[in-house]
């Protein structure tokens, strides 16, 4: 056990709220409703009536012994779902020093949690089993102060502490990525889902709320008090925890506010164009099962509806978090919130990534502004000095602005261009993302060059734990060359590795 409870009792299966839930053979529907209705006699519990959470709280040390080669596995599948890792100092290595603080002055000194830092646009971080922690790049675009920082890192060691991750690994085949559901969409040729699906979310909120783990409000709320605590005893103002879940809660409002408009005027141009009747769900023929890739393909925005209850559902409302914590903190670190700020590391921190920030900001306008929008001439001139200002000075060889400048070129029909964007970016960055080998196994492919794309994908693969998109491809590419074996093995292969999707795997064409 990762950590023992002063009281305890065995609590049922929480809900794990993956997208559709409904249609994958996980079960657990409306337990953890059951289960917060239940007499309540967890640590957590008892801390909401009196004493800090962490008092109620003992870690043996043992059970967090580094384990890097996880840490580093977790860490390929992160580098294939999203456009790029930011990897440049001071805020890499700040970043993983307010990390370090925290955990020396916890309940277990000796963890060595990992810090890394991907480049997406939207506001969130994640805990991955192994300790390791992702926070985005954006976040330093929100937030104020290193106790909001604090807070965040706080809170995503806590889950990790807490051994939130039981139901992650037994689950974690089903969890559909939103570069996996666009791979879908695009393989099934229905491009005009795609469009809509990056329309209502943006490609970077899609990998927020679909790549990670997915806790219950319970652990959510189990990971905000025990983060005030752990910021608390490294030496932090605990009203930085505040003041993020305010910050996340007008993010939410606003990402939440233009999804719904952006749906509801989806909707009616899908329904209209079905008489006003939703497509029914297909259903595989092999297996006789609801078939959830052909239900996303022909039933897009139902789909995403779908996975807007979801997401609402498993993922407390920041503003309900911020009052749970502004309680907590009133009732027991009165005096602490009161502390000095002093914030000259966090000023210094940033003064010193300005040119690679703003880099990234100006690369997340252009794939955002590409993805949401039929772009216009006056779309194009406006972005080409952005994908200019992403590709200057340290940032020239990333994958995220590399991929940036690609799409604008993509868009420009500027081939040879956009392609040579790819090439910078697979020789500069030592660490590529999956989506840069893709986009250019993509441009071989449609070039003629089966071969080299195969032989790309086949050689990239492994890197990053075989993404579902790299089995597509190569199905897909398999079946061009008629090599029938080659196919067979490979349908084989996805199936296994990707449960949800065996249909996708087998119908890959």
């Amino acid at each position: 056990m990762r950590a023992a409870v002063m009281k305890t009792m065995p609590l049922l299966p929480f809900r794990f709220g993956f997208l559709l839930a409904a249609l994958l053979p996980l079960g657990g529907c409306g337990v953890q409703q059951l289960a917060d209705e239940v007499i309540c006699t967890t640590s957590y519990c008892a801390s909401q009536e009196e004493g800090r959470y962490i008092d109620h709280l003992t870690f043996d040390a043992a059970d967090f012994e580094p384990e890097p080669e996880l840490q580093n596995e977790n860490l390929r599948l992160v580098r294939s779902v999203n456009k790029g890792m930011y990897r440049h100092d001071p805020l890499q290595s700040y970043a993983q020093g307010v990390l370090d603080r925290i955990v020396a002055a916890g309940p277990v000194p000796s963890a060595r949690p990992r810090l890394a830092i991907a480049a997406n646009a939207s506001l969130n971080a994640q805990s991955l089993p192994g300790g390791l922690i992702v926070i985005h790049h954006s976040l330093f675009e929100y937030l104020k102060n290193e106790e909001q920082l604090a807070f965040i890192l706080s809170h995503e060691y806590s889950h990790y502490l807490l051994d939130h991750f039981s139901l992650f690994d037994r689950a974690r085949a089903y969890v559909l990525t939103a570069a996996e559901t666009a791979m879908m969409l695009e393989a099934s040729g229905n491009d005009e889902e795609l469009r809509r699906m990056l329309q209502v979310y943006g490609s970077d909120i899609l990998m927020r709320d679909l790549i990670y783990p997915s806790w219950a409000r319970r652990k959510e709320d189990e990971a905000d008090r025990l983060g005030v605590d752990l910021m608390v005893r490294a030496g932090y103002n605990p009203a930085g925890g505040q003041e993020y879940l305010e910050t996340l809660a007008a993010y939410e409002e606003q990402v939440g506010r233009r999804a719904e408009i952006q749906l509801n005027k989806l909707e009616q141009e899908v329904y209209g164009e079905h008489g006003g009747e939703a497509p029914e769900a297909p259903v595989d023929p092999a297996t006789g099962a609801v078939d959830p890739v052909g239900f996303l393909v022909k039933n897009g925005l139902s789909a995403l509806q779908e996975m807007q209850n979801e997401v609402a559902a498993r993922h407390a409302a920041a503003v309900e978090r911020a009052a749970a914590v502004v309680t907590y903190i009133e009732r027991d670190y009165e005096d602490e919130s009161f502390r000095d700020r002093p914030g000259g590391d966090w000023a210094a921190a940033l003064a010193n990534s300005t040119e690679t920030r703003a880099a990234y900001t100006a690369a997340a306008e252009v794939i955002a502004t590409l993805e949401s929008q039929e772009v216009t001439a006056s779309d194009i001139a406006r972005l080409e000095p952005k994908a200019r200002q992403a590709v200057s000075g340290p940032t020239e060889g990333d994958s995220y602005t590399r991929l940036a400048f690609f799409s604008l070129r993509k868009a420009q029909n500027r081939l040879q261009l956009a392609e040579r964007n790819l090439d910078i970016a697979l020789d500069s960055d030592p660490a590529p993302s999956f989506q840069v080998v893709r986009a250019k196994a993509d441009v071989l492919a449609n070039r003629g060059e089966r071969k080299a794309a195969f032989e790309l994908l086949d050689q990239s693969a492994e890197t990053y734990e075989w993404p579902f998109q790299a089995y597509i491809m190569m199905i897909r590419l398999a079946d061009a060359a008629g090599e029938g074996d080659r196919r067979g093995k490979l349908v084989i292969d996805c199936a296994f590795a990707y449960p949800q999707s065996q249909y996708a795997c087998r119908s890959a064409r």
